[in-house]
């Protein structure tokens, strides 16, 4: 959804920040189901990362329409600020995901190229940073292990 500032009616923000907020439950929903519930983790972890994106681009343009209203009610303008709070908290969340994954990407192809020992500390390092989130019954690692591509990575990257 794209916004033009134009002019911003009351429905209009309201319906964004409708979408916003459902983005966001997704986005928790899958997480939930990937490390914390008995569900498929390769499934719930590619689609918590996808809907990670448009979260992001949502949230924005929450934020656009707000800069640009004018006599917008506080009551849907407080609803909007309070999705967008939620929403980013679920955007952090997301985000240390897919770092810790470009992280272990990284470290793999760095270590393909030259397999000298720091790079070797490296890899288990960003190993060790998959081993995340801790309080769940899966971590990023599970995912890695099981799930294409991270699976394709680990055997034709790393072999130590």
């Amino acid at each position: 959804m794209t916004v033009t500032a134009k002019k911003v009616s009351v429905g209009k923000v309201k319906v964004v920040t409708l979408h916003t907020k459902n983005l966001y439950r997704a986005f928790d929903n899958y997480y939930q189901k990937a490390f914390y519930l008995e569900k498929d983790i390769c499934a719930n972890v590619g689609q918590a990362l996808k809907t990670l994106k448009k979260l992001q681009s949502a949230v924005s343009e929450l934020k656009t329409l707000l800069e640009a209203a004018q006599n917008l009610p506080e009551e849907v303008r407080k609803t909007a600020e309070e999705v967008i709070k939620d929403a980013e908290s679920s955007i952090s969340k997301g985000l240390d995901l897919k770092k810790r994954l470009k992280e272990f990407e990284a470290a793999t192809n760095i270590y393909k190229k030259n397999p000298s020992e720091e790079n070797k500390n490296r890899v288990e390092k960003a190993i060790e940073n998959l081993k995340f989130p801790t309080e769940g019954n899966k971590t990023l690692w599970d995912y890695v292990q099981n799930c294409n591509p991270w699976k394709k990575y680990l055997q034709k990257r790393v072999n130590f």
